[in-house]
């Protein structure tokens, strides 16, 4: 998106209206305007969740031209709504009381497409040469939780010639997403919002349609850049709210719903679920847990959290039952395959009304569901459920230190020759997928080592060839060898001497000594593939690593993923295991379309250790774009399709992104590519004998040359509005009395007009030649550009 006036003098003004899944907004910008409950039983209610508010709060320069609330009555299809329909395709639509905004919802379904289609759409006259925007929220209605999503088109398109202004695709899921489309019209032919859905026989529902128009002046005025932070305070927005006043049955507020599971012939879960009134209250949603059975049930409610932004959930709570039941508050992650939690929280409210809540940083792009649940059968009452969006820079400096050398890793996974004498210009090389791990190395027996793996491999090729080139060797322990541990590689031995024997040998043997420089745990041991013991036997892993190493190696924690880790860090936080490590490891991939979002899983884990009290660095022992190949030539992610610039670019805005969080060490994976994931991202190919370096290689060589003895001065975003999704993003830096700056836009072609204090006369791509700056005005894209 693409709108001038820097929206950040008026943002507490601005709020979201997605309340509860039910009817309007708030303008409350913080909680403490929300009276709290504490003995009393039925304090005076806070601000009503359903004040009457337009579907979207608008800066100037923006009109609303139409809008669909789908709140009045109507069979089939709301008013200016219609379906295209050709080749036999047959249809359904009506209206549901599934809602995300208000009391109703368009629903539209596709029964069979014949030998043509049938599609959705929103007639209207648009102007000839104006930029449009169209804001929308949509689901699916699943049959079951292990329903795939669904994908959907999304056109601003004119009717006749059939010409596309604008189009994007997104991935349905089961909770409400937010929708934003905008393109320039440039026809004086009526068209319409046009909604296509790929799979027949799903129903997909479509709430709180806004189009708007955007001024010419706006459109054409390049973005001005701030000379500092535009949100040094942050700013909290309500976007959702539930008061359980006036819900639409007896059973649920507006969007709440209980998830329950069981075992196939075991006992399933009782419970009952109402709408209070009692004791002169508005309105409290009851949630009564009788039995578990033999799975458990939630109370649940969906909201369309989006990727890389902060929420602040708050509410009241009371628990009543034998044993003053404990209730968690959380995030869950809806997957196909799992449902690992993005964040939970346990409380004891007890009998009367108290104020509960987290602030968590959203990552991952599945559907998410905000839960609740009794550690055992008892009741639990909930009013006044407030979700905050919580605008604030996410990439403000967590230090202004010099870029460190081990900021600059990298993996090398095949053996010849070529990775390690290649011109990658690497500090640190991390040792996974290398075949060096214990099951490789001590194969046969206690001190049967492997002469073709410890000697040839370890030694030979990687040890030896990294010290040649001055890089220092992160060793990954573990993967136990069967004749230590029967049950697996994935299991601690059965005798931990066998472990700190195995370590000890490594330290100790005459060709390895110093020549490994760091030592990692074990890999990604929240990951069943790698790990499936106790967290008890990882801290004596750790204990015991420490053991045979001594207190001058520096150790890495066993490394854990974004998907489950942060449950897994907490326990190991918790049974001690921070007191022998020196770094904490971690593993954040980050998708090439927008590599930014790294900062909340970041956020996540810097959050957990503050709350152990832990202040150790934190080192992302391996990362890098993660993908699939679903649908684009160069590999990419569903519904993004990442540019070949988004794919190479997204390393170097990563690193830079990671700096700015404190991250110290980056090891890239991999230098050879990874075919499943970013292909265009490998630093060299083999249809060049591996040596010559890719564009990607050779940004990672420009990005270490920009950085080498720089000093981070600042770092902020800069958005046009509190729900852009397209940014530009700002470093300022200094390398001895010489300041200059690198920035970028997640979308091309975005305009800026540079402060008129900074001076800088050139402006120079990572993968371009120098050029004049030429009236303080850029043109910036994905791809950084330095400033001098």
């Amino acid at each position: 998106m693409k709108l001038r006036p820097s929206y950040a003098a008026g943002l507490a003004a601005l709020s979201l209206a997605a309340c509860g899944g039910g009817s309007g907004g708030s303008t409350d910008s913080s909680s403490a305007q929300s009276p709290a409950r504490g003995q009393a039983e039925a304090p005076a209610p806070g601000p009503s969740c359903r004040a009457a508010r337009p579907l979207e709060e608008l800066p100037p320069g923006q009109t609303a031209v139409a809008e669909s609330a789908f709140d009045t009555d109507f069979t089939g299809l709301a008013p200016g709504w219609q379906v295209n329909q050709w080749g036999g395709a047959a249809w359904d639509a009506g209206r549901s009381t599934d809602a995300r905004n208000s009391s109703g919802a368009q629903r539209f379904r596709v029964n069979n497409r014949g030998t043509g289609d049938a599609q959705l759409f929103y007639d209207f006259a648009f102007k000839a040469n104006k930029m449009y925007r169209a804001v929308f929220y949509i689901k699916k209605i699943k049959q079951d939780s292990e329903e795939a999503d669904t994908l959907v088109d999304v056109m601003f398109r004119r009717h006749k010639p059939y010409d596309v202004a604008t189009k994007t695709t997104v991935s349905v899921g089961g909770n409400w997403q937010r929708v934003e489309i905008e393109g320039y019209y440039r026809w004086t032919d009526r068209g319409a919002l046009r909604i296509a859905v790929q799979d027949v026989g799903k129903d997909i529902l479509i709430d709180s349609m806004t189009l708007i128009e955007l001024s010419d002046e706006l459109r054409a005025a390049p973005t001005p850049l701030p000379n500092s932070d535009p949100l040094a305070t942050p700013v909290s927005t309500l976007v959702s709210c539930s008061d359980f006043s006036g819900s639409p049955d007896s059973k649920f507020g507006w969007g709440w719903k209980v998830n329950d599971w069981w075992v196939d012939g075991q006992p399933r879960p009782k419970y009952l679920a109402e709408v209070r009134t009692d004791g002169g209250m508005g309105g409290y949603q009851r949630f009564q847990l009788e039995s578990k059975g033999s799975g458990d049930a939630h109370l649940i409610y969906g909201y369309p959290f989006r990727v890389g932004r902060t929420y602040r959930v708050e509410m009241l709570a009371r628990t009543s039952g034998d044993g003053n039941p404990a209730v968690t508050l959380g995030i869950r992650r809806e997957r196909k395959d799992s449902h690992p939690m993005l964040i939970e929280k346990t409380f004891r409210p007890g009998p009367s009304f108290q104020r509960i809540g987290f602030e968590v940083a959203i990552d991952g792009r599945e559907p998410k569901t905000l839960r609740l649940a009794l550690d055992q059968p008892g009741t639990l009452d909930i009013d006044e459920v407030r979700i905050y969006e919580v605008n604030k820079n996410d990439v403000k400096p967590a230090s202004k230190s010099v870029a460190p050398d081990l900021l600059f890793g990298v993996h090398y996974t095949l053996l010849p020759e070529h990775a390690l004498d290649a011109g990658v210009n690497a500090s640190v090389l991390r040792l996974w997928d290398t075949t060096t791990t214990w099951k490789d190395l001590e194969d046969a027996g206690p001190g049967q080592w492997s002469t073709k793996i410890f000697r040839d491999r370890l030694q030979w090729v990687y040890l030896a060839r990294a010290t040649s080139k001055g890089q220092k060797v992160l060793m990954t322990l573990g993967q136990t060898p069967g004749w230590a541990q029967p049950k697996g590689p994935q299991y601690a031995p059965e005798r931990f001497d066998d472990w700190k024997n195995y370590v000890r040998h490594l330290k100790e043997h005459p060709n390895l000594a110093g020549k490994i420089h760091y030592w990692e745990v074990w890999n990604e041991a929240d990951y069943n593939l790698f790990y499936k013991d106790s967290v008890a036997n990882l801290l004596r892993l750790t204990e015991t690593t420490r053991e045979a190493l001594g207190n001058d190696a520096v150790i890495i924690s066993p490394s854990f993923t974004v998907s489950t880790g942060l449950a897994r860090l907490e326990s190991f936080l918790a049974a001690g295991g921070h007191n022998h490590v020196d770094k904490i490891g971690y593993h954040f991939y980050y998708n090439p379309v927008r590599p930014e979002n790294i900062v909340a899983p970041i956020a996540n884990v810097r959050a957990v250790l503050k709350s152990h009290g832990v202040t150790k660095p934190i080192w992302n022992t391996e990362g890098g774009p993660y993908c699939s190949v679903s649908d684009t030539a160069t590999g990419g992610c569903v519904a993004d399709n990442p540019t070949e610039n988004e794919h190479w670019a997204s390393m170097p805005r990563a690193l830079m992104v990671m700096w700015s969080q404190g991250i110290e060490n980056f090891n890239y994976y991999q230098y050879e590519g990874k075919r499943n994931f970013s292909p265009v991202s490998a630093l060299a190919r083999p249809d060049s004998g591996w040596r010559p370096l890719t564009t990607a290689g050779k940004a990672y060589n420009k990005i270490r040359e920009w950085l080498t003895g720089a000093q981070l001065e600042d770092a902020y975003e800069v958005r046009d509005n509190p729900t852009d999704e397209n940014l530009v993003y700002v470093f300022k830096l200094k390398r001895g009395t010489r300041s200059f700056a690198i920035l970028w836009s997640t979308n091309e072609g975005r305009k800026v007009q540079l402060p008129a204090t900074w001076g800088f006369t050139t402006a120079t791509p990572l993968n371009g030649s120098q050029a004049p700056i030429s009236g303080q005005q850029l043109t910036l894209g994905v791809v950084p550009v330095l400033l001098q």
